[in-house]
C-alpha cells in the first residue's frame, strides 16, 4: 500500500471511529409484523349459525386490534342471549349482559387465520366457553361471514340542537337488536365536524342493558330503543378546540307506534364528559315531516 492510499484508509478509519463515538445512540425495534389475515371488525356485522341452529351475530367495532361491540343468539325471532364484545380482534369475548335470559354466558371465539379469505371478511372460528344454549355442542369450529345490510335495515336522521349545531345518526342492524353506525356532531363555529362509531343495543329502558334494562327486539311492544355507552375512532371536537372528551354515551329512541310496520328514529341525546363534567346534547326530537330514513325488520 503506498503512501497516499495509507493516508487515505486512516482519514477513513478516523471519521468512521469519530462518528461512532456520539454520544447519541439509536435503538431500532425489529419486532415481527403480524400479516396474517384477520377478520376486518371496523364498524361490521357478522353472522355464524351455532352447532343448535341458532344464529349468532357480533355487532362491533374495531380500534387497531381491539374490538367493542354487542352480540346476540337467535332461535328465530327469539333472543336466546344477548351480551358485550370485547378483547381483540384475534380472540373475542362474549360474555352474557346481567338481564340476558343467559346473564353467565361466557364464550371465546378465535378466528382461524388460515381459513381467511382474502377480503378477510369470512372464515372458520373456533368457539369455546359456556353458553346457556350451547352447552352440550362446545368447543367448535363454526363458518363466519360478514352480513352486507340491505338499504331498509338503516335509519339515518339529523336534528339541531342550537342555531350552530346539528346532531346526525346514521345506523343499521344485522338481527333487529344490535345496531352499529356514526354519530356526527356538525358546529359551525368549528372548523371540522366530530364524529365517531356507535354500537347500541335496543332495551326496554333509556340505560344500558342490566337487571332492570332489559334486551329486546326492536318489534317489543316494550322497546325504548338503541342506548350505548361509547364511541370508538373518535375524532374531532363537540365543544372547543381545546376540549378533553373522556367518554361518550346516549340514547337514539325510535318511534313508540310504527308506521306501516317501519321504525323511525324520534329522538335523539348524547351525553359527552368533557375534562370530567358532563354534558347533555339534545334530546333533539326528530319529527316525522323531516323525512328521516325508517328501518324495517329483518
Amino acid at each position: 500500500m503506498n503512501n497516499i492510499h495509507r493516508s487515505l484508509m486512516l482519514l477513513l478509519i478516523t471519521a468512521t471511529l469519530s462518528a461512532c463515538g456520539g454520544s447519541n445512540t439509536q435503538y431500532v425495534n425489529y419486532a415481527p409484523v403480524d400479516n396474517t389475515p384477520k377478520l376486518d371488525m371496523k364498524a361490521a356485522v357478522y353472522k355464524a349459525v351455532l352447532p343448535s341452529g341458532n344464529i349468532l351475530t357480533i355487532t362491533t367495532d374495531q380500534s387497531d386490534v381491539n374490538v367493542y361491540g354487542a352480540y346476540t343468539i337467535k332461535n328465530g325471532s327469539t333472543i336466546v342471549s344477548s351480551g358485550k364484545v370485547a378483547n381483540i380482534v384475534s380472540q373475542l369475548s362474549l360474555t352474557g349482559f346481567p338481564g340476558s335470559p343467559c346473564p353467565t354466558e361466557a364464550i371465546s371465539i378465535r378466528p382461524d387465520s388460515s381459513s381467511l379469505n382474502a377480503a378477510r371478511d369470512a372464515g372458520n372460528i373456533a368457539i369455546t366457553g359456556v353458553s346457556c344454549s350451547e352447552d352440550t355442542t362446545f368447543p367448535a369450529t363454526r363458518f363466519i361471514s360478514k352480513f352486507v345490510p340491505q338499504t331498509t335495515s338503516g335509519m339515518f336522521s339529523s336534528g339541531a340542537i342550537s342555531a350552530t349545531q346539528n346532531l346526525f345518526v346514521s345506523v343499521f342492524s344485522g338481527d333487529n337488536v344490535n345496531f352499529v353506525g356514526s354519530l356526527t356532531l356538525q358546529d359551525t363555529s368549528l372548523p371540522a365536524s366530530a364524529t365517531g362509531t356507535i354500537v347500541g343495543t335496543i332495551t326496554n329502558a333509556a340505560a344500558v342493558p342490566s337487571t332492570t334494562s332489559l334486551v329486546v327486539d326492536i318489534s317489543d311492544p316494550t322497546a325504548y330503543g338503541l342506548v350505548f355507552s361509547r364511541a370508538t375512532n373518535f375524532a374531532g371536537h363537540f365543544f372547543a378546540l381545546n376540549d378533553s372528551i373522556s367518554s361518550i354515551a346516549g340514547q337514539i329512541r325510535t318511534a313508540a307506534v310504527p308506521l306501516g310496520g317501519q321504525y323511525f328514529i324520534n329522538e335523539v341525546t348524547v351525553s359527552a364528559t368533557n375534562n370530567s363534567l358532563v354534558n347533555l346534547l339534545g334530546p333533539v326530537a326528530i319529527p316525522f315531516s323531516t323525512g328521516v330514513t325508517s328501518y324495517t325488520p329483518l
